[in-house]
């Protein structure tokens, strides 16, 4: 009940019924790995095979989960990522000889494809639990990610190795998770209304970080997939309030450096901002 009446809160009665009624669909989305294929390898391997696909917004596809694709998986050609998780690595851009920074990384998806956008860049790939930075290695090494480092850090603690150094930082923060209930609705019974507040505390430690591990002229994305202001635009407009400046998404939709994704049609609820330093 508290969740309904807070989307209404926020987006309306007919945006909320609308989101509430989205169909399911067991279809996923998978990108293609560009280090061992592309995109129109693999269209054409499924158009020889007669295999159902659609292509998706973000560059990759949108599949049912099949002994084809599992192959495809199996062998790094192709990985599961959500549409808006692509779109938050897009909004960083990451590109050049550079040093790029994932706050909170595990299983790895954001750093690996960071990797690739930027194949002569170091990627620092951070999490807080042991077990989950074997999760990152495991996932780099399936995709040939040689540039993705894995590293063992709280992202709510100041490393003073990482004060100043990157030119772009991927602060994907622990969340609510409440854009991705159609996928997960068990976060029903993992997360109340009460955790929207000790996130949103939590998010801002690790933004102050983020920021002071920029290098001047860094770029800072900050994402979440999750639905409610307080962890989305008041956390952006508080970064804001740490001197950096909102910039404009480099994606195909219309922003003003930040842009909320809602829990419909291909895409999970996602919050992106970007921000330079």
């Amino acid at each position: 009940r508290w969740f309904v009446d807070r989307m209404k809160a926020e987006y309306g009665d007919a945006r909320t019924r609308a989101i509430l009624e989205e169909p399911e669909s067991d279809f996923v989305h998978i990108r293609v790995n560009r280090r061992l294929s592309s995109d129109d390898a693999v269209k054409k391997l499924f158009d020889a095979r007669a295999h159902e696909y659609a292509p998706s917004a973000v560059g990759g596809f949108l599949v049912r989960v099949t002994p084809l694709v599992k192959s495809l998986f199996a062998e790094g050609v192709v990985t599961y990522q959500s549409s808006s998780s692509v779109l938050a690595v897009d909004a960083l851009a990451p590109g050049g000889k550079c040093e790029v920074l994932d706050l909170c990384s595990a299983p790895g998806g954001k750093a690996v494809y960071a990797s690739e956008l930027a194949p002569a860049s170091l990627v620092t790939a951070c999490d807080i639990h042991p077990h989950r930075i074997e999760l990152v290695k495991k996932y780099a090494a399936r995709m040939k990610a040689d540039n993705v480092h894995p590293v063992l850090s709280d992202a709510t603690v100041f490393e003073p190795r990482f004060e100043g150094r990157f030119d772009f930082v991927m602060a994907d923060v622990p969340c609510s998770c409440f854009g991705t209930f159609r996928k997960h609705p068990d976060v029903f019974l993992q997360r109340g209304e009460d955790e929207i507040k000790k996130l949103a505390a939590v998010q801002r430690r690790i933004a102050d970080n983020a920021v002071r591990y920029l290098k001047d002229g860094g770029v800072l994305v900050y994402s979440t997939c999750t639905l409610f202001a307080e962890e989305n635009e008041k956390n952006a407009a508080y970064i804001a309030s740490l001197g950096l400046t909102p910039e404009k998404l480099p994606v195909p939709f219309d922003n003003d450096g930040t842009l909320r994704l809602l829990p419909r049609g291909e895409w999970d609820g996602f919050f992106i901002a970007r921000f330079r330093k």
